[in-house]
């Protein structure tokens, strides 16, 4: 998660770098608006009401891009270091599956308190327990290669087999998710730099974000 971490913070830096260099943004926005929109861009993916906020497209979808791109390679990493060889599509189908999974996810923000310098925003959102649905994934592939009698194959064959079964229930098991039934409620404090409000510590904000709605 590191790496990816820092290919977001990235992004996310160079969007508030175009907001205050070009001006594109709107100027009334208020904290809760703006985390709001951060909320979206980085969580669901959604790059319209980036958009509608002055990010250019080119910029949006560049984003999503390496988004995308970071999460394959960090399944690639930890599949390949596991000893298990992923082909390309279905890893990228792992990785849609998981984006639209998140895509669903809504949230609520509001301002808690103000000083002159800083404003606190409270964040409401939905999450879902992604280790449960990775360990239900296991669980059921374990199933699979009792029932279908493979575990005598040898190592070789069996990691591919198991893999076939992993990634397949790993997909249905983001298909099929839906958020946990209470929702979970972070804080973050955020600064005005030039006309824009942003939080206080980017990278902070957005590993705690995406931890929050992963439910770490």
């Amino acid at each position: 998660m590191k790496y990816g971490k820092k290919i977001l913070c990235l992004a996310l830096f160079l969007f508030s770098g175009i907001f205050l260099l070009t001006g594109c943004f709107e100027p009334h926005k208020d904290a809760a608006e703006t985390i709001q929109i951060l909320y979206k861009l980085v969580i669901n993916q959604d790059t319209k009401t980036a958009e509608d906020f002055g990010i250019p497209s080119s910029v949006t979808e560049t984003f999503k891009d390496a988004y995308k791109e970071t999460c394959y390679q960090q399944l690639k990493n930890g599949f390949e270091t596991n000893g298990f060889s992923i082909d390309d599509e279905t890893l990228r189908n792992i990785v849609n599956a998981r984006c639209d999974m998140y895509s669903k996810l809504e949230c609520t923000t509001s301002i808690s308190s103000k000083s002159k310098k800083t404003v606190s925003v409270t964040i409401e959102t939905q999450y879902y327990d992604e280790t449960a649905i990775m360990n239900k994934a296991l669980e059921k592939t374990m199933r699979k290669a009792m029932d279908e009698n493979i575990m005598h194959m040898s190592g070789s064959q069996l990691k591919r087999k198991m893999g076939e079964f992993y990634t397949e229930y790993l997909i249905k098991g983001y298909e099929n998710a839906k958020p946990e039934e209470e929702t979970r409620t972070i804080f973050v404090s955020c600064s005005k730099q030039h006309f824009l409000w942003l939080p206080s510590n980017l990278e902070d904000f957005i590993t705690l974000l995406i931890n929050t709605v992963s439910g770490l």
